[in-house]
């Protein structure tokens, strides 16, 4: 991942998070963030998706049991 012509926009990326990953989405919704998924609770983690400003997708992750009172995604 870089800014300008040196990378590709789209790469996805999963970011392991050891916090709440509910106040990290309410922080970044607040500051104006790309938000390309809000929390959502699968059976690997809770998983929140942002885009950057080069278009890049970071996955933010987290123990799914964090996300224990959200309803589970289907996949």
């Amino acid at each position: 991942m870089c800014k300008g012509g040196q990378g590709n926009p789209g790469t996805w990326i999963w970011i392991g998070f050891d916090g709440d990953i509910y106040q990290l989405y309410e922080e970044l919704k607040a500051k104006g963030v790309a938000i390309r998924q809000p929390p959502v609770r699968y059976d690997w983690a809770v998983e929140l998706h942002v885009e950057d400003p080069d278009g890049h997708v970071l996955r933010f992750g987290t123990d799914p049991e964090a996300g224990a009172e959200t309803e589970s995604a289907s996949i």
